[in-house]
């Protein structure tokens, strides 16, 4: 955990390197993150408090589960699971680690999951034979629409603005090099907001103000988080040290009760369950 300028690093939990720590994602009342690690030798959904103490897995069995979302609530999760002959495929469970089902396939390497703030939908990617599409799934209707069919569809990392009004991504527009851009939830007023590069640029986060991305970047020699702001363009370099990807910003000052229709989503959950 850091400051929003990089500053005052503190480890929270440590693993060895062949468990690994990635995917994070911080519980909306901010009182607990999830994280993905090994777990009986399946790389698998974890939780621990804030502070980095009780650590234990999410799911009772072991299974290969990835990029973990929470919705606004913070009583579901969305996540990515892995098993043949199905492939890779999104789902949702309840955070007590009961079983669930998938609701849609992503393809081999789709996924990176993003639940919007109003809780009504996910957007997510679609991989087919390395082309990588972002979709919007509607969880009332569990139908799903293509954020941008007319753009060359090389986008991936998906992430909702604070107030769900837009979706920072990644994109490819041209395979040369990738950038970050933004684009309103309807798919209108597509926005770039830095240059394509060569190297990989790699998640995103919104800062709870709304006017500012974290974001991983590939700088040849390590991986490291960089800060954009959404007034004029200015980058700055949080890291320098280590290896450090897939940030995701909180501040306690901004925590709000969130309950978008939460009988309606659990109902929705389990008609959809049923059609399965």
């Amino acid at each position: 955990m850091m400051n929003p300028d990089g500053s005052n690093l503190v480890n929270l939990i440590s693993r060895s390197r062949s468990s690994g720590i990635n995917h994070i994602a911080w519980e909306p009342s901010g009182q607990r993150i999830l994280f993905c690690s090994d777990h009986k030798g399946k790389h698998d959904i974890h939780v621990m408090n804030a502070d980095g103490t009780d650590a234990k897995p999410m799911f009772t069995e072991p299974r290969y589960r990835v990029e973990p979302t929470w919705s606004p609530d913070g009583k579901w999760i969305a996540y990515v699971a892995s098993a043949k002959p199905m492939g890779r495929s999104l789902h949702i469970a309840q955070t007590n680690g009961q079983p669930d089902q998938p609701i849609i396939q992503v393809g081999i390497r789709g996924g990176q999951p993003d639940w919007s703030p109003d809780g009504t939908e996910i957007a997510f990617v679609a991989a087919s034979q390395g082309i990588r599409k972002i979709y919007i799934l509607n969880l009332e209707t569990h139908t799903q629409r293509h954020l941008l069919p007319d753009k060359n569809p090389w986008m991936q990392y998906p992430a909702w603005s604070p107030d769900g009004e837009r979706i920072a991504f990644v994109w490819s527009p041209n395979r040369s090099g990738s950038g970050i851009y933004l684009v309103n939830r309807d798919g209108t007023g597509l926005e770039q907001i830095t240059e394509p590069d060569p190297l990989r640029t790699l998640s995103i986060t919104w800062a709870p103000s709304g006017d500012e991305l974290l974001y991983g970047k590939d700088t040849r020699d390590s991986l490291h988080l960089f800060k954009v702001s959404l007034k004029d363009q200015r980058i700055q370099q949080l890291t320098h040290e280590m290896i450090n990807t897939e940030a995701i910003w909180f501040d306690p000052t901004v925590v709000v009760s969130v309950e978008p229709s939460v009988s309606s989503l659990i109902t929705t959950w389990g008609k959809i369950k049923n059609q399965d």
